[in-house]
């Protein structure tokens, strides 16, 4: 029901329980003597001075139409303007409230996911440091440099990245990618770990050589792409969710700014 027809049936329930006809078609003669017990109901509605003390024709009246009726055109207004105002403070605080349930919980998802990223890290850099310690101080910045760019992906601190719209997504790759790029990078330094533990470091030519063999090589069998595509998969999923959240308290608050800027006008 659009928010003119809520105003509407509030209006007419309020003139139900005043015992007034609310036929707009046809004129009722509810046989009112006097409206004084009429004016205790609109004494908290602010409008009781324009209560008359006797029935008056209501025939002009768009809602509360009778014969003898207690309610007059410019209570009726009073009534529509406070009705509509009552009703955008209702939707007002509902969407107060729904907007700071989304806010809260995307704020809680994206701290916790967060969070496991860094406890992730930091686990992985202390395996490093204790199983290869002379590779920690090498491999720190690759390691890094990973959870950084996938908490960018999906704590909004790209502007350029899109919602993905289905899972796969044209993200799915970007996100592969990175990781494998990760595991790319570190192959030089575990291969020189592993053959080459007491001589000098590689040069940069041979590394970039070995990087670019990491395809055809295959020095971590298949397990950079396996974790490759669930990485990938957790963080769609996790984006999508979030984005879902804020996009959801984001359209309540435009529309909340909306009908408060043209509360003046009515609703429509």
């Amino acid at each position: 029901m659009a928010p003119t027809g809520y105003l509407l049936l509030l209006l007419q329930l309020f003139c139900v329980s005043l015992g007034l006809s609310v036929d707009s078609k046809e004129l009722v003669d509810t046989k009112v003597t006097n409206c004084s017990s009429v004016k205790p109901i609109f004494v908290p509605k602010n409008i009781s001075n324009n209560v008359p003390d006797f029935p008056v024709d209501g025939s002009r009246l768009s809602i509360c139409r009778s014969r003898h009726s207690c309610c007059t055109p410019d209570m009726e207004d009073a009534l529509h303007t406070r009705v509509r105002r009552d009703f955008q403070s209702l939707l007002h605080h509902s969407s107060q409230t729904v907007q700071g349930l989304l806010y809260t919980t995307a704020t809680t998802l994206q701290n916790h996911v967060t969070l496991l990223a860094r406890s992730s890290e930091n686990k992985t850099l202390t395996l490093f440091s204790e199983a290869y310690p002379r590779m920690f101080t090498v491999a720190h910045e690759p390691i890094s440099s990973l959870y950084r760019s996938l908490l960018v992906y999906v704590n909004r601190s790209d502007p350029s990245l899109q919602v993905p719209s289905s899972i796969p997504s044209g993200d799915a790759g970007r996100l592969q990618q990175l990781v494998l790029d990760f595991f790319a990078k570190l192959f030089p330094l575990v291969y020189h770990q592993a053959v080459n533990l007491h001589a000098m470091d590689f040069t940069e030519e041979y590394k970039v050589c070995l990087r670019k063999a990491f395809p055809e090589i295959l020095p971590f069998s298949d397990f950079p792409r396996e974790i490759a595509l669930d990485i990938a998969k957790t963080f769609e999923e996790t984006k999508v969710l979030l984005e879902a959240l804020l996009l959801g308290a984001d359209i309540l608050n435009t529309t909340d700014q909306l009908m408060a800027s043209t509360s003046s006008s009515g609703l429509d």
